[in-house]
Formats: structure tokens, sequence, C-alpha cells
């Protein structure tokens, strides 16, 4: 008996997805935000330049699972790109909702938490991209 095959692009778009979305909304809320203050300028100067090297490296690591994805035994391109875990999609979900609180609220103890969950998941996907960039069997040929 065959089972149906298992349609796992959905989950995979959304860890992805995660990957840039909630601190691309939390970027955009802090330059937008009618309170400008320190806490917004922190927010503004703290995300920017960590959602631009994950951006970079979420880039060359789609350009390597496109180029590789016709090689014998290659995952499929979603599974190749998507590293993050169920608690890490919740991590980089609420940490952005805790800078988006804290800057329209202006609370700073909220903006900490919420800076450090995203560093947190930021520099674990960073670490990630790097670990894993020649793991898989078809970076090696």
């Amino acid at each position: 008996m065959r089972l149906p095959p298992q349609r796992h692009w959905p989950k995979h778009l959304l860890r992805i997805a995660t990957l840039f979305v909630p601190s691309a909304i939390a970027w955009l809320v802090a330059f937008e935000t009618d309170k400008q203050g320190d806490l917004a300028e922190t927010v503004q100067y703290t995300k920017g330049p960590v959602w631009l090297l994950l951006a970079t490296g979420l880039a060359l690591r789609t350009a390597l699972a496109l180029r590789d994805r016709n090689k014998p035994g290659a995952p499929s391109v979603l599974a190749r790109i998507d590293v993050l875990t169920t608690s890490g999609t919740a991590l980089g979900w609420v940490s952005a909702l805790g800078i988006v609180g804290a800057v329209t609220l202006g609370w700073a103890s909220l903006a900490a938490v919420g800076l450090l969950g995203a560093a947190l998941c930021h520099v674990v996907v960073l670490l990630t991209f790097v670990a894993t960039r020649c793991t898989v069997p078809v970076c090696i040929g």
C-alpha cells in the first residue's frame, strides 16, 4: 500500500517567511511610529543591520539551493532553505510582536525582551547557515 505524498510546502514557506518578515515588520513599525525617541532609534539601529545580514544569507542559501536542485539525491529547494524549527518560528514572531508593542506603547523593558529574542533567533539562523552550507550530499560534488 502506497501512502499519498506528504505536502510540507506550507510549513516550509511559513518558516522561511519567518526568517525575514517579523523583523521587517518590527523595523518598519519603528520607522513609522509617531513616538520617535531613544527606543524607536535603538530598534532601528539594532534590527536593521542584522536583518540585512540575514536577508543576504537567505539569498545566498536560496541561490545555492536553486543551483543544486537537479542533482541526484538533492532535497527540495524549500527543505534546503528552511532552517527553523517550530520553536524558532514562534520565537521570531513573538520577539517581533514584543518589539512592535514596545515601540507602540513606549515600554523599554518589552523592547529589551523582544530585541534579545530576535537577536538570539538571528544569530542561531546565521550560525546554522554557516554550519550547514555543505553538509548535504549535493555540495560535495
